[in-house]
């Protein structure tokens, strides 16, 4: 997964989503934590989840982010040169999943930014949306509009992929439980042996919300036994973004839906 920290935080971000107190968390190697409550030590595997689909290019969506990542700081560089644009919130309505190669990202991030002042000037909270790009060959190939908003303060500019909600195939959860499910922590007694699948911010690592995921879980009949196979007593998938948590019993072999409480 990432690095400690990171794993740490989201899995007390996910114990304070399903109201679960524990004395102390232990950070290991294998298991990755030990949670010690008053009642039981649990061990936890943590594992981030992250779309195996491709974007128009072929190239996977996690390689699609970094090059938007690199387009994102490239373009802000730029923004930040132009007082005009200092207050202006943009959105990149891009047509497909599919970026400018780098040789072109110069070009075209002076394109937005041609297309951008000349609209620039708008009151508090007003948008704009612009559709019909001049003399702007690139973003026309690209974009399908160009969002201008007057936030009142400086913001990173965004894209229209961000909040994408990607599926969840079996194959794709499969591949990332397969790793975890030949542990065995030799040693070490455990009253409950968790597995914790993080569904970060991220595009690649989105995944559809409540009832249409768990219709989908439910039916994953070949990963699901396999689950139940393991040395998991419970297996959940923590949607960090939503505030949502899935958990398998493996005993009855069916995905619910945990409430969870926001704090």
């Amino acid at each position: 997964m990432g690095d400690k920290k990171t794993e740490q935080f989201y899995l007390e971000k996910f114990l304070r989503c399903v109201n679960f107190s524990p004395n102390e968390i232990i950070s290991r190697e294998s298991p990755d934590f030990i949670i010690k409550s008053q009642s039981k030590n649990i061990s936890v595997e943590e594992t981030e989840y992250h779309s195996d689909a491709k974007g128009v290019s072929g190239y996977s969506r996690r390689l699609i982010e970094a090059e938007w990542n690199l387009l994102q700081g490239k373009l802000m560089i730029e923004v930040e040169k132009h007082p005009k644009l200092k207050k202006i919130y943009g959105v990149l309505k891009f047509k497909k999943l599919d970026l400018p190669t780098r040789s072109k990202q110069n070009k075209f991030i002076e394109e937005v930014i041609q297309v951008s002042l000349p609209n620039c000037l708008l009151r508090k909270n007003e948008e704009r949306e612009i559709s019909l790009f001049q003399n702007a060959s690139l973003v026309n190939q690209y974009l399908e509009a160009l969002v201008l908003k007057n936030a009142g303060c400086y913001i990173t500019w965004d894209w229209n992929h961000t909040g994408s909600w990607i599926g969840l195939s079996e194959e794709e959860l499969f591949n990332v439980i397969k790793p975890k499910l030949i542990k065995n922590y030799k040693g070490l007694n455990f009253l409950e042996n968790w597995l914790l699948i993080v569904s970060g911010p991220s595009l690649s690592q989105s995944m559809p919300l409540r009832e249409h995921t768990l219709r989908k879980l439910n039916k994953y009949s070949d990963c699901n036994n396999q689950i139940s196979k393991s040395n998991f007593s419970k297996v959940f998938i923590y949607q960090y973004m939503f505030n949502t948590v899935f958990e398998y019993e493996p005993a009855k072999k069916i995905w619910k839906i945990v409430e969870c409480i926001e704090k």
